[in-house]
């Protein structure tokens, strides 16, 4: 299976990110679940200024934070 690659992410209101795929399909996602359901690297996504330093990592083709949590 094809996947696409995300180009471009920007944090929304609590823990939605609207993505923009290569392909041109943008979504909204909301992280919420997949955040409680983990710790460790992830806890740090629970606060709100953090979690909207998301970034692209063009390299890997996802969404990264600061402290190296990311999300294929």
């Amino acid at each position: 299976m094809f996947m696409n690659d995300v180009v471009d992410v920007k944090p929304l209101d609590g823990h939605n990110v609207e993505l923009t795929f290569s392909d041109g399909l943008t979504a909204i996602v909301d992280l919420d679940r997949v955040i409680s359901r983990f710790d460790g690297v992830f806890a740090p996504l629970t606060d709100p200024e953090f979690f909207r330093q998301v970034r692209v990592d063009h390299e890997l083709g996802t969404i990264v934070w600061p402290n190296g949590a990311d999300l294929p």
